[in-house]
């Protein structure tokens, strides 16, 4: 089994654009969504 190294940042005017980069590795698709969309979602269901 792989281990990754994981850490949980908020996203901020400073670093969206990295997380905006941010790519899937093939076959991750299956279990999460494209990280554009993801924060796009975050965003409006904010409050």
């Amino acid at each position: 089994m792989e281990k990754y190294n994981i850490s949980l940042r908020i996203i901020t005017e400073d670093n969206f654009i990295e997380a905006f980069n941010l790519k899937l590795a093939n076959g991750q698709e299956r279990f999460v969504s494209n990280p554009i969309r993801s924060l796009a979602q975050a965003y409006v269901y904010r409050n």
